[in-house]
């Protein structure tokens, strides 16, 4: 071959060898731009995933505290108006849930059913004990040393009378309590069943 040849040859293997580079670049060119775009993609995506996941651990929360802290809140305040001695002891912590909270309900309900009739016996062991008074004051009422007895007399009878009425309330708020606590445990097995 002749040098004119190998120089054509030459110039021709150059000029496709400088398309090649030249379309490797351009490729390259577009495959940095395309490759800038899906990182600008991929970070809005983890952005967009990162909203969601917290998103959707603040709505977590607001669930968790409607359904575990309020009726822990209810439960404490009720509580607490009760131990203040203001508060209303026939009342009663509402047990419809079946998870922890009603159980912790029940339990407090129950006690406090104990608790009353514990008391109801003492106040008609009271009563009696004062009537019984009432009775030995009435049979020592007799004769000239029997004046002055009876004036206490009179006043061991005002106290029975007293202690009589205040008993009979009382039953009668007990009886309102038990009703309540029937009707709760009721509701309750029905809820349950």
């Amino acid at each position: 071959m002749a040098y004119g040849d190998l120089k054509a040859l030459y110039t021709t293997h150059r000029k496709n060898v400088n398309q090649v580079v030249l379309g490797a670049t351009e490729k390259n060119e577009k495959t940095e731009a395309l490759a800038a775009v899906m990182d600008q993609r991929n970070t809005k995506a983890l952005f967009s995933i990162a909203f969601a996941v917290i998103a959707t651990a603040v709505i977590l929360s607001l669930l968790i505290r409607s359904s575990i802290v309020k009726p822990i809140r209810k439960v404490a305040d009720t509580l607490k108006d009760i131990s203040e001695g203001e508060g209303d002891l026939t009342r009663t912590i509402t047990a419809h849930s079946k998870d922890e909270m009603g159980d912790l309900a029940r339990y407090f309900n129950e006690e406090m059913m104990a608790n009353i009739n514990s008391v109801t016996t003492t106040l008609i062991n009271n009563a009696a004990n004062v009537n019984t008074l009432k009775e030995a004051s009435e049979v020592g009422r007799g004769g000239e040393a029997g004046k002055g007895f009876a004036v206490v007399a009179d006043e061991i009878r005002k106290l029975a009378v007293n202690s009589s009425e205040q008993s009979k309330t009382i039953g009668n708020v007990l009886k309102k309590i038990k009703r309540s606590h029937r009707q709760d445990n009721q509701i309750h097995r029905k809820r349950t069943c």
